[in-house]
């Protein structure tokens, strides 16, 4: 399968060749993320996928390096894949990405989870989930590049379905 399906307004399905694209994969250490980097080597048989994560500690931290190792181990070829270790609320680091990419596709991932833990760090979901999430908003709109909502880019059952094939 070289494509995936991004819903429109109007309910109708489009089609989108992977093949050749340059993406940016936010949180891409975490479960959603990395799955998902999966699956783009999975369709892709060329092109671009740059992850970035920051990597925090708000889980076991060890656990992302695992599946960032994972990643590495399982990238086929035509594939160029950089993993980036940075916070989406440095607006520099974000703002150089996005140069040096030019990404027509951006899923943004990036989040701070947890709500007990969002009441006793406010700050760490400020920066992430509002600040990190402008930083990425502004550029796509910069650089008009085109914001793909997880959950339209691809259903996660359609993940675990293919889970086996990825190992």
């Amino acid at each position: 399968m070289d494509t995936i399906y991004n819903k429109y307004k109007d309910g109708k399905m489009e089609k989108i060749d992977l093949n050749g694209k340059k993406i940016l994969v936010t949180g891409h250490a975490g479960f959603i993320g990395s799955n998902l980097v999966h699956r783009l080597f999975h369709d892709m048989k060329e092109g671009t996928i740059v992850g970035i994560d920051n990597l925090n500690d708000y889980y076991d931290p060890m656990l992302k390096i695992y599946r960032l190792d994972e990643i590495d181990n399982y990238k086929p070829s035509g594939i160029n894949y950089k993993s980036i270790k940075g916070s989406i609320a440095d607006k520099g680091l974000i703002d150089k990405i996005f140069a040096e990419y030019k990404f027509d596709i951006v899923v943004n991932l990036a989040a701070q989870a947890g709500v007990r833990y969002s009441i006793e760090n406010p700050d760490v979901y400020i920066e992430s989930n509002i600040i990190g999430l402008y930083n990425i908003l502004e550029a796509c709109r910069l650089k008009e590049e085109r914001l793909v909502k997880f959950k339209e880019l691809l259903a996660i059952a359609e993940l675990y379905k293919r889970k086996n094939q990825y190992q």
